[in-house]
């Protein structure tokens, strides 16, 4: 099978189809073409001052799930699920975090809800579902929290801000917008700061 196939020609849906059908081999393919994803993903937290290797771990974590649990024929695309299964698994670790250390793992976002018994993981997914409506809402509240953070943004914030999404760090994006790291430094703790309110 893996010297017949040409895998890059393959969609998601089809490789991840023959992965489940036990030809194991196509796992490695599928973290090698979502790797920008998860770390599209991390980003937005790495911002507010998690751990960028450690979230990225949590993000194979929430790739490899996907991997598993995707059902094909729900009218949901593979990358679709793959997206809303890596951010809801970076939360549930953050939570995690938090529950464990009693403080968050950045030190301005409060995931704390208003309502009882209200976590950000469990507000924003449904638990193992793969209902096309449902998948579509819960990657619906995962960009209008970047969108609501976006909207707080001066015009340059905005420009670290989309350069961090795409996964530079602060000295790529201080070379990619000809500013002193320091300044690009000052601009992620605004966003940080900025972003607060989103969570309360």
């Amino acid at each position: 099978m893996k010297n017949t196939i040409n895998v890059k020609e393959l969609s998601d849906e089809e490789v991840v189809r023959l992965y489940q059908n036990g030809h194991r081999e196509f796992e490695e393919h599928i973290f090698k073409r979502f790797d920008k994803i998860v770390t599209a993903c991390c980003s937005p937290l790495f911002l507010v001052g998690a751990d960028k290797d450690d979230l990225k771990q949590e993000g194979r974590v929430g790739l490899y799930q996907a991997l598993r649990d995707y059902e094909d024929g729900h009218g949901t695309k593979f990358a679709t699920f793959a997206h809303t299964c890596i951010s809801r698994q970076l939360l549930k670790a953050i939570e995690a975090n938090n529950r464990k250390k009693h403080q968050p793992l950045n030190d301005s976002v409060s995931i704390e809800s208003k309502e009882e018994d209200g976590t950000l993981d469990s507000l924003f997914f449904e638990q193992n579902s793969s209902n096309p409506e449902d998948m579509y809402l819960q990657t619906e509240s995962y960009r209008k929290i970047i969108s609501d953070v976006y909207a707080k943004l001066s015009g340059m914030e905005k420009e670290v801000f989309d350069l961090a999404l795409r996964g530079y760090d602060y000295k790529q994006i201080a070379g990619k917008l000809g500013k002193d790291p320091k300044a690009i430094t000052n601009a992620l703790q605004r966003i940080r700061s900025k972003g607060k309110g989103i969570f309360q």
